[in-house]
């Protein structure tokens, strides 16, 4: 799920193949603001098929944040 989500952010940041570690802080990524992660958290969970309560949003300090809420989101209906 990590490589996941950080082929997206690389993408959507202009930097394909870029490494994040997981305990990147997500405002310490380049173009990355908080409109853009939600269109990465929308993103996702296309992806993954899961919905993801938004009042969870904003815990998301460190990119292992993303990862767990999307290991811990519940299937799309």
């Amino acid at each position: 799920m990590h490589a996941a989500v950080e082929a997206y952010v690389g993408t959507l940041c202009g930097q394909p193949g870029l490494t994040l570690m997981r305990h990147a802080r997500l405002e310490d990524i380049v173009e990355m603001d908080s409109l853009k992660w939600i269109e990465t958290i929308a993103v996702l969970e296309e992806e993954f098929g899961v919905a993801i309560d938004t009042r969870d949003l904003e815990e998301l300090l460190l990119l292992d944040h993303v990862v767990d809420m999307l290991a811990r989101a519940r299937p799309r209906n």
